[in-house]
């Protein structure tokens, strides 16, 4: 009877080059469980579930010995990760794989985390930070928001000029030939740089020339505004709360403030995040591998929609030095959460709370999207963000943030 053995070779760059030889009894017991799930299988000459093992074996060889392979392949991954206690990083790359009777032999290696002492990371102080709006000024705004959502929508009259947020017919000329009529726009939706400062202050009927600026060019302009609507904002009384389907404006006043509380609440706690990314980057002096770094760079490029490999020098340091950070402080984030088993979530946890966010961002059937994502290879990516978020809000709750 063979029993295990793993061997190990240290390589540059936190890899690790690894030689398995699996106990012989757990591959029997895995061409055993092979066959029992083929025992009802329709075979020639025998009744269902009579077959002999000698015809399962003989009738679906390969299919078993991909089975077992398979097994025995995640079987092996198990064993290294525990024995070694290496703490990897993706899939190993295999480079040997043999199966043959009782006897299964594996050669791979293995991406290693960096290791390095981790630096303080609770109690740590972190100056106020400066918002740019209060609780009030948010909550005027979503009132402001609900008023014009509700508010009347009428037709220019003789007084009335163009504003932002006015709809408007109007046609315009430019001096390198383009041109379109009756085109109905809404004012400050940015059709060109520039072009809805130069509308404001029109009325119906009215002809106004100016330059814009594309592509670094001076382009003249001709715009001409037939007519428009302008939205007269809700009245500030119960009229409002009627519309929003509510008894009076005590109730809208008071779920209006709670938003904008939240509202308050999170974006303060994402600028004290930042600092204590920047803290704990700085404070954790490790280098990474070039390939790790690389890694990370192919994907974010790949998730900008370009190919890292054909941007210019300058791009490619920049985005080197957002993945060098990213992976930097996903590594730091890892250290923490084995450090504080309070901050880590457990993957039935870190599903429940992936579900939860893909519906408070309107994704009508999250299980279906967390299954296609699932079989995109995206859903690891997900969970990891989350586990990640989770950690930081414990990180916010244990910092001193100095007023």
């Amino acid at each position: 009877m063979t029993e295990m053995q793993i061997t190990t070779e240290e390589l540059e760059d936190y890899k690790l080059r690894v030689k398995y030889i699996a106990d012989s009894t757990v591959i029997k017991e895995k061409n055993q469980k092979a066959l029992e799930q083929l025992r009802n299988a329709k075979i020639s000459g025998f009744r269902p579930g009579k077959a002999t093992d000698q015809a399962i074996k003989i009738k679906f060889k390969d299919r078993i010995e991909q089975w077992v392979k398979a097994e025995m392949t995640n079987h092996a991954n198990d064993d290294i990760v525990f024995q070694t206690k290496i703490r990897p990083i993706g899939r190993p790359e295999i480079e040997k794989v043999n199966l043959t009777n009782n006897s299964f032999e594996l050669e791979a290696i293995y991406n290693k985390k960096p290791e390095f002492v981790l630096a303080e990371y609770k109690g740590i102080e972190i100056p106020a930070p400066q918002m740019d709006k209060s609780i009030e000024d948010i909550v005027q705004e979503y009132i402001q928001t609900l008023r014009e959502k509700h508010g009347e929508v009428r037709p220019y009259e003789d007084s009335d000029f163009v504003q932002a947020k006015d709809r408007i017919t109007l046609e315009y000329e430019l001096s390198n030939g383009t041109k379109e009529e009756g085109k109905v726009y809404q004012v400050g939706s940015g059709l060109l740089d520039g072009f809805d400062e130069n509308l404001y202050g029109m009325k119906a009927g009215d002809v106004r020339e100016f330059d814009l600026s594309i592509d670094g060019q001076k382009v003249g302009c001709k715009a001409t505004v037939h007519m428009g609507l302008k939205t007269v904002p809700c009245p500030l009384d119960d009229t409002l709360a009627t519309k929003c389907g509510v008894e009076n404006m005590d109730v809208v006043n008071d779920s209006v403030k709670q938003i904008a509380e939240n509202h308050f609440k999170g974006e303060r706690n994402a600028k004290i995040a930042d600092q204590i990314r920047l803290r704990l980057l700085a404070t954790n002096e490790f280098v990474l591998p070039n390939w790790l770094v690389n890694k990370e760079a192919e994907y974010m490029a790949q998730h900008q929609g370009v190919k890292y490999s054909e941007l210019n020098d300058e791009a490619k340091e920049n985005i080197r030095k957002q993945a060098y950070d990213s992976v930097k402080f996903t590594l730091i984030m890892d250290s923490i959460r084995r450090a504080e088993p309070e901050t880590e979530l457990s993957d039935a946890e870190a599903l429940e709370a992936v579900k939860q966010t893909l519906v408070q961002r309107g994704v009508q059937d999250p299980d279906s999207f967390l299954q296609r994502s699932a079989r995109e290879g995206s859903l690891m990516g997900f969970v990891e963000r989350i586990r990640t978020d989770f950690a930081v809000q414990w990180l916010i709750n244990n910092c001193k943030v100095v007023e």
